[in-house]
């Protein structure tokens, strides 16, 4: 099994994934995760990459094999920069996060973008948004308060739902 990249995991190692990384693109003093988070998280065998972002996704026989990723820097104004220099991620599974602030534009380059409420997600009661196979949660969608809690908790009924899907269960999870 390939490694997953994972912008943003929840419990990934326990749910199965052999090979976790979280590729963020600043150090790792400029994560939003506290010290104690981002420990806990390499105590559980998931390795953190920085100074890192997603430049290219490798498609092969309609499967994700790979993430091209690029080396960041800050600029003299401290505007995070590509330095242009790649490297490759082997990836069979990959969850991109939008950020801690969702940004409508997330989804500028896309042929498609889910229903909004305002600047927040529209999900049903299982988390599943208005585009095929996209489930959300967290800050980004327009369900409960902004709490980490909550994001944990949409993430694992989310998974839930998804885990129901993909076995075959209804699209209602």
């Amino acid at each position: 099994m390939a490694t997953p990249l994972l912008i943003s995991p929840v419990n990934a190692n326990g749910w199965g994934a052999e090979d976790v990384t979280i590729v963020y693109r600043r150090g790792s003093e400029q994560m939003s995760a506290t010290d104690h988070e981002q420990a806990f998280a390499r105590d559980n065998g998931i390795r953190i990459l920085t100074w890192l972002q997603p430049s290219s996704l490798v498609i092969e026989g309609g499967y994700i094999t790979a993430v091209q990723l690029e080396k960041t820097a800050l600029d003299a104004n401290g505007k995070l920069q590509g330095k242009g220099e790649l490297t490759s991620l082997p990836v069979d599974t990959l969850y991109k996060a939008i950020g801690q602030h969702f940004l409508v534009d997330s989804f500028a380059n896309t042929y498609e973008s889910p229903e909004l409420n305002g600047n927040r997600i529209v999900t049903d009661d299982n988390f599943r948004t208005s585009l095929v196979n996209v489930w959300a949660g967290g800050d980004c969608i327009d369900k409960g308060k902004d709490l980490t809690v909550h994001a944990v908790e949409h993430g694992k009924r989310a998974a839930y739902a998804i885990h129901h899907y993909l076995q075959g269960g209804s699209d209602n999870g």
